[in-house]
């Protein structure tokens, strides 16, 4: 992650792609054995050796020369900086996981198992936005740091934000089309979770419109209203999903309830920061 950012922050996209297609091809070479061999404690095993040798690589690509200081006025303002990104990142984590929870508590364990199929989609298809996301983060903090002013990161919101919608629904209207004969053909027993799945997949089509907004409250200082909209979403998804279960709408229920929560969340986040952008201060 250090060695990422480093490259994410120098705005060397190239080797930190080429770092994250050399850990793809290394991470079967060692984990998949290893897990064989060992169950999931090999598989943990595998992934660090994976990890190491991509730093490594990266070291040997891009040589560094890392000094160490300590500056106490340094290190408060950046915790000051970094832990609401951080929490951030931990309530979107949680905003696109608590749907298993309430699963796993009402239906079960077996549910939890066909809902898979959705979680499955979800992990994946949330890479593309998150792509986009990586290249314009940087961008947005040098234009601001440049300029100092709110409004001039407006073409970059929209630029990522359609750019992520552009290479994500597509994919989305695919898979929502193929998805029941791949599953019937290759994964029968998980036939229920197509629905859920595809239902999910609606939702995660209103993600990609709201990145460039996370990234500019980020990149503005106004990480408290990001946190503010992300646990309000939060909140929404676990009562729709509560609600919807108790009705008896089982696994697609769930499904509806997140997908609900993510537009409700998108519109809500875009909204915010247009507020945000205008607001005199």
């Amino acid at each position: 992650q250090y060695f990422q950012l480093r490259l994410k922050c120098y705005i060397r996209f190239r080797l930190m792609s080429l770092q994250q297609f050399v850990f793809a091809a290394l991470l079967p070479v060692f984990a998949l054995p290893m897990a064989y061999k060992w169950g999931v404690s090999g598989f943990i095993v595998g992934q660090a050796i994976g990890a190491l040798l991509v730093c490594l690589l990266i070291v040997f690509w891009d040589p560094l020369k890392i000094t160490s200081s300590w500056d106490w006025w340094a290190l408060k303002n950046l915790v000051k900086t970094g832990f609401p990104i951080m929490l951030a990142g931990l309530l979107y984590s949680l905003l696109t996981s608590v749907d298993r929870w309430v699963l796993l508590n009402f239906l079960g364990v077996e549910a939890l198992g066909h809902y898979t199929l959705a979680i499955l989609c979800l992990g994946v298809l949330s890479l593309l936005p998150a792509v986009v996301a990586q290249q314009m983060y940087p961008r947005m903090a040098f234009r601001f740091g440049q300029t100092r002013n709110k409004q001039s990161l407006l073409p970059l919101i929209i630029r990522q934000s359609l750019m992520g919608t552009v290479v994500t629904v597509p994919i989305l209207v695919v898979a929502y089309v193929v998805l029941p004969f791949l599953v019937d053909r290759y994964m029968p027993a998980y036939r229920l979770g197509i629905e859920p799945a595809r239902i999910l997949l609606v939702g995660l089509g209103f993600i990609p419109l709201a990145g460039g907004v996370g990234n500019f409250l980020n990149t503005v200082g106004k990480q408290g209203y990001y946190l503010a909209v992300q646990a309000g979403a939060v909140l929404i998804n676990f009562c729709l999903d509560v609600l919807f279960v108790k009705l008896g709408w089982g696994l697609n229920g769930v499904a509806l309830g997140a997908a609900l929560s993510y537009a409700l969340y998108a519109i809500i986040l875009i909204i915010v920061g247009l507020w945000v952008m205008r607001k005199v201060e």
